[in-house]
């Protein structure tokens, strides 16, 4: 599915799902079409499919948002978020393979995934901060969740970027290694009864927030993404 010249390309081998982001020129940024592709197809997939592998072509696995086509429409966050909800609530595990820069949404897609492959030389960052962009309530509370409150409050106040090695540290990824590593991963997870894997991922993921701010907190989301598209005119 999908052609080689797609933005996405999605394959189905076996139990095995794979989501490739194929923008490479424009360091696989996401749009609305790509994130509404990606959620048709895993909503899509067939029952013999237990594990999804999402990766990026090129130098990047995810350079975030395009800024100029996306990034600040509402059409674009819906979509982000949905993709977001289905990784997590999929039954199947979600493996995300980190080959090089993951920022923004690419890094959020880490936050979505189950389980997170970096190579050595991979780093992510969440830069909302430093561009003056707003951040939803899920994308702060998960990663709040998976790495604790001091390494949240330096990776978004601070802008810190995390090497691979350091994520591993912090619990932001689980493995450093390379896309042999990433299908040897999938392959044994793969491997494993499904309605166990089901009832593990809703129970890990039974937190109590979504993407919705409270009234205070949206006025200020909206302050910061109005600011910021001020500044970009």
């Amino acid at each position: 599915m999908g052609g080689a010249d797609a933005e996405v390309r999605v394959t189905v081998d076996g139990a095995l799902a794979e989501v490739l982001l194929n923008r490479p020129a424009k360091r696989n940024a996401l749009t609305t079409a790509m994130v509404d592709t990606i959620t048709r197809f895993v909503r899509g997939l067939p029952q013999s499919v237990r594990v999804i592998l999402v990766r990026g072509e090129g130098p990047a696995f995810c350079g975030g948002a395009d800024l100029a086509a996306s990034a600040a429409s509402d059409d674009f966050h819906r979509g982000l978020f949905a993709m977001l909800d289905e990784f997590v609530h999929q039954h199947r595990i979600v493996v995300s393979y980190v080959h090089g820069p993951a920022v923004g949404a690419g890094m959020e897609i880490m936050l979505a995934s189950d389980l997170v492959v970096m190579e050595p030389r991979a780093w992510c960052e969440l830069p909302p901060a430093r561009l003056g962009f707003a951040l939803d309530n899920w994308s702060i509370r998960r990663l709040a969740d998976i790495v604790g409150l001091g390494h949240a409050r330096s990776i978004l106040l601070a802008c810190e970027r995390v090497t691979a090695t350091r994520a591993v540290e912090i619990g932001l990824a689980h493995e450093v290694g390379n896309l042999d590593d990433a299908h040897a991963l999938c392959a044994r997870v793969g491997s494993y009864p499904p309605l166990g894997i089901a009832e593990l991922k809703a129970v890990l993921n039974d937190a109590c927030y979504t993407h919705e701010l409270s009234p205070e907190h949206q006025r200020l989301f909206d302050a910061a993404w109005a600011e910021a598209r001020r500044q970009r005119r």
